[in-house]
């Protein structure tokens, strides 16, 4: 644009065909990575005394999209994304999508950033010169560890107890995607214990076994019962030898615990002998002739001896009732527990038929 006018040449005084001229806006280019303080400059007046003027649009960096950990931590190994220019303003930054997720991570829920639209992916910035930061959290996984409890037995031949299996306990936790660390819902689980069965004839170590610990690291326990036979009542002569012909018997098993022996009859005395009188047994109750042994594992030895026999006498004597009159005596002999050939009723009717009658 140009002024025009007329200079009066006496007075030197110019008079312009017009006082003012206002030139026309300038939309502000559009450059990426940056915005621009205005969108449109110029429009300035110029006039015939300041025919010139000017206008300057400054531009600074747009922001980045940053992905953090909850500490505020760059997540490593991602990129930091420059906003996208806004195509219809260059005073502010476009809507611009997050950098890609790595492995491990999601967006954690519920947080409150400007701009950010989480369902999209995408952030559209309030502040074009300032980052968004977008807080990433470690995915978790579902995990589970199962485990087990086995108690064996050993030692009882083919009475031996089959094993005693419990697979009825699961650690069940979270692993972090990232560190690969599980927090487990407990750290330790521990098992019940087992009756140790009753096996015929043998004698256990323990009453129970199990009740172990187990954990997500080491998931499998077990146990061990071992058996032994019991052991047995033998009856033996003075010098500790075996009386021939009788049977050893072995202990009764106790019926509240396998580890010891139950009360055990000793076998039947072989005629001709008898339990030597007090001979100190452990365990032994000579009365009932049983065996309650003390070392569930040791024999019992009871000691017999020959029986010795001895002649028993005895008299018999009919008398007078009321009186001290002897009206005979007999006199008889033999051995001990064992029956007299005797009777009574010869004698009694030859005195009845002396004119005598039995009262006792």
């Amino acid at each position: 644009y140009t002024f025009t006018g007329k200079t009066n040449k006496v007075t030197n005084v110019t008079t312009w065909n017009e006082e003012t001229h206002t030139y026309g806006v300038v939309t502000t280019p559009k450059v990426e990575g940056y915005y621009a303080n205005k969108a449109q400059a110029g429009g300035k007046e110029v006039t015939p005394t300041n025919p010139e003027a000017s206008d300057k649009v400054e531009y600074k960096p747009l922001g980045k999209v940053i992905l953090v950990d909850e500490g505020g931590n760059e997540i490593p190994n991602t990129p930091k994304l420059t906003y996208k220019n806004n195509p219809n303003d260059p005073t502010v930054g476009g809507e611009t999508p997050i950098p890609e997720i790595p492995d491990g991570y999601e967006i954690k829920p519920k947080q409150d950033v400007p701009g950010f639209n989480p369902e999209g992916k995408v952030v559209t910035p309030q502040k074009p010169g300032e980052d968004t930061r977008i807080v990433l959290v470690a995915k978790q996984g579902d995990v589970t560890k199962a485990t087990k409890q086995t108690v064996t037995y050993e030692g009882a031949g083919d009475k031996t107890p089959a094993p005693n299996e419990q697979t009825n306990y699961t650690f069940t936790g979270k692993t972090n995607k990232v560190t690969n660390v599980t927090t487990w819902n407990e750290e330790t689980h521990t098992y019940g214990v087992v009756t140790t069965p009753k096996v015929e004839g043998y004698y256990a170590n323990k009453a129970q076994a199990g009740g172990k610990e187990v954990t997500p690291t080491n998931p499998e326990a077990s146990d061990k019962v071992e058996y032994k036979p019991l052991g047995k009542v033998i009856l033996v002569d003075e010098g500790g030898n075996e009386i021939p012909n009788t049977p050893k018997l072995t202990y009764k098993n106790n019926p509240n615990d396998p580890t010891v022996g139950g009360e055990t009859p000793i076998p039947e005395i072989p005629d001709g002998y008898e339990i030597k009188p007090k001979q100190d047994v452990p365990g032994f109750n000579p009365e009932g002739k049983v065996v309650t042994p003390q070392k569930p594992g040791e024999d019992t030895r009871i000691v017999l001896v020959a029986k010795v026999e001895v002649n028993q006498k005895a008299t018999v004597k009919y008398v007078v009732e009321g009186t001290n009159t002897v009206l005979h005596t007999d006199k008889l002999e033999g051995k001990s527990g064992a029956p007299i050939d005797y009777t009574t009723a010869t004698k009694l009717a030859e005195l009845k038929a002396d004119g005598y009658e039995l009262v006792t």
